[in-house]
C-alpha cells in the first residue's frame, strides 16, 4: 500500500514537474517494539519512553517503551500512527518562516501489507510435511511461530538537485 503524503507539484502543472529528474533519500522503517536491537536495529535516540527519553535498548525493560512493548501484535496501531500522525506531522512547518519543506518535493510511504510474507517464511508456500512426506494428522505443534519482516515500510524522500537534504532549512 501506497501513500503520496506531500507533492510539491500539486497545482502547478503536474507533467512539467514529473520530468523533472528528482534525488531520493530511500528510507527502511521499521515499528518502534521490544525486538532486541541484534535482530532488528534502529537508529540511536529513536526509540523513546512514556517520558520521551531515549531508550538505548528497547528489550531491557519493554514496558518502558512509550509505544508498543510485543514486538509481533500491533501492525494495524503502527501503520495507522505512520499515516495518520507521522506522515502529518513530517511535512508540517511548525513555526511562521519555517523553510524545512521548501526543497522537498514529494514525500511517499510504502507500507507493507500485513498479511504477507516474513522472513523466515517467504513464497512460495511449502506443504507443511512430516519425515515420510505425509501431511500432519493435525496442525497443532507444526505452525511455525510467526516472526515479523525486518522492516515495515519505506518512505521515499524526494528534493530537486542533489545536496538540497544537506543544505540547512
Amino acid at each position: 500500500m501506497s501513500d503520496i503524503v506531500f507533492d510539491a507539484a500539486q497545482g502547478e502543472d503536474s507533467a512539467a514537474a514529473a520530468s523533472e529528474a528528482l534525488t531520493v533519500i530511500f528510507s527502511f522503517l521499521s515499528r518502534a517494539d521490544s525486538t532486541p536491537l541484534s535482530q532488528r536495529r534502529r537508529g540511536e535516540g529513536f526509540m523513546l519512553d512514556h517520558e520521551g527519553h531515549p531508550l538505548a535498548d528497547p528489550s531491557a525493560d519493554p514496558a518502558a517503551n512509550a509505544f508498543e512493548t510485543n514486538p509481533n501484535i500491533n501492525f494495524e496501531k503502527w501503520g495507522e500512527y505512520w499515516r495518520k500522525v507521522h506522515g502529518q506531522r513530517f511535512i508540517f512547518a511548525e513555526q511562521p518562516g519555517d523553510k524545512s519543506l521548501e526543497r522537498l518535493q514529494r514525500y511517499d510511504q510504502i507500507h507493507r501489507v500485513a498479511s504477507g510474507p516474513t522472513n523466515f517464511v517467504q513464497p512460495p508456500y511449502r506443504v507443511p510435511l512430516d519425515d515420510r512426506g505425509a501431511l500432519f494428522p493435525t496442525v497443532i505443534g507444526h505452525i511455525p511461530d510467526y516472526l515479523r519482516p525486518r522492516w515495515d515500510g519505506v518512505a521515499y524522500l524526494n528534493f530537486a538537485k542533489p545536496g538540497d537534504q544537506n543544505e540547512r532549512m
